[in-house]
C-alpha cells in the first residue's frame, strides 16, 4: 500500500469534525497482479475497510497521490 489521503464527508471544513471523512489507499495484490483502492472510516480507525474497489490496472509500485481541486487543474498551463 501508499500513503492514505484523508478525504472529507463535507466540502465546508465548518461541518462536521477533523476527522470526518475517509482515508483512501491504493493495495497491491503482487499475487493477483492487481490494484484495489481501500477506502477507511477515518473517525472509527476501524480496520476493515467501509469499501474495497478493484482497479482496471494495475497501480505501479512507489505510486504517490496528488489530490487537486477543479479550479487547481484548470488553472494549469496547457502544453
Amino acid at each position: 500500500g501508499g500513503e492514505a489521503s484523508f478525504v472529507p464527508r463535507h466540502q465546508n471544513p465548518k461541518k462536521g469534525q477533523e476527522d470526518d471523512g475517509w482515508l483512501v489507499t491504493y493495495v497491491c495484490h503482487e499475487d493477483e497482479n492487481a490494484s484495489k483502492l481501500h477506502i477507511y472510516n477515518a473517525k472509527t480507525m476501524d480496520p476493515k475497510p467501509v469499501a474495497v474497489l478493484r482497479l482496471p490496472a494495475r497501480v505501479p509500485l512507489g505510486f504517490h497521490g496528488m489530490w487537486m481541486t477543479e479550479e487547481q487543474i484548470k488553472s494549469q498551463p496547457m502544453c
